[in-house]
């Protein structure tokens, strides 16, 4: 057999398919868990304590696509568009609405999570009392009450931001892959002086107990009275691991 013309998947079309896979099937209940449970005290963080499992969120979020053909023209700026693996139709909202969305998803994840940097730049962001504390004005009120500051911020590598779907034009997604994990910003005394560090500091680690790579974040995003979009709900589900590289 001839092995030389054998394709192989790199690792950036792998992370396309299966987002756009996952984006298209929908989340399976079984594999979601809610946003809160992902904090870990920071003592777990540098590894002296098995992470405790957190309860799965069996709840389904908001299926993504399904959006039915407008028998009246659509609002301005707005498309209807076809998803290419699954066949459903979603709606894919003006720029600026786009924009709005993306805002309040990204100030929910800065409250957990902070992309790859220089440990400089990363020190330098805002603490996580402020983080969260945006995250939780840009959530509506019953989400806003799920969100609470932990002892520690992930560092990842993320994937990009995927294309807003909205099931009408009041209820949107979006999501974002956590790819792989890099280590943590600290944020109490007790575990820096640990790490020979004043708080805040950058705990790298690629391996650290109870933090999971390859993850789907999507977010329900809601247009609210006052017409801004709040995020209504979080889901988080497991993506498969890249395959090696060749």
């Amino acid at each position: 057999m001839n092995t030389q013309n054998k394709t192989r998947i790199k690792p950036a079309g792998w992370l396309a398919i299966v987002v756009l896979a996952a984006l298209a099937i929908g989340v399976l209940g079984t594999l979601i868990r809610p946003l809160t449970a992902q904090p870990l005290p920071a003592s777990e963080v540098i590894g002296t304590i098995e992470p405790r499992t957190p309860t799965p969120d069996r709840r389904a979020p908001t299926p993504l696509g399904g959006a039915q053909a407008a028998t009246t023209p659509l609002p301005e700026g707005w498309t209807l568009k076809t998803e290419q693996l699954s066949g459903k139709t979603y709606f894919a909202p003006p720029a600026e609405v786009e924009q709005q969305i993306i805002e309040a998803f990204n100030a929910v994840l800065a409250c957990y999570y902070a992309e790859d940097a220089d440990d400089t730049t990363l020190l330098q962001q805002p603490d996580k009392n402020a983080l969260c504390a945006s995250a939780q004005q840009r959530s509506t009120s019953g989400f806003a009450t799920t969100i609470e500051p932990s002892t520690f911020r992930e560092i990842n590598i993320l994937g990009p931001i995927n294309p807003v779907r909205c099931t009408d034009m009041t209820t949107c997604t979006v999501a974002r892959a956590k790819l792989q994990v890099k280590g943590a910003i600290l944020f109490d005394a007790a575990s820096c002086q640990k790490l020979n560090q004043t708080a805040p500091c950058a705990y790298r680690n690629s391996e650290i107990k109870g933090l999971t790579p390859y993850q789907l974040h999507i977010a329900t995003v809601t247009l609210q009275e006052d017409k801004t979009w709040k995020v209504a709900d979080w889901a988080i589900e497991q993506l498969p691991e890249p395959p090696p590289s060749p």
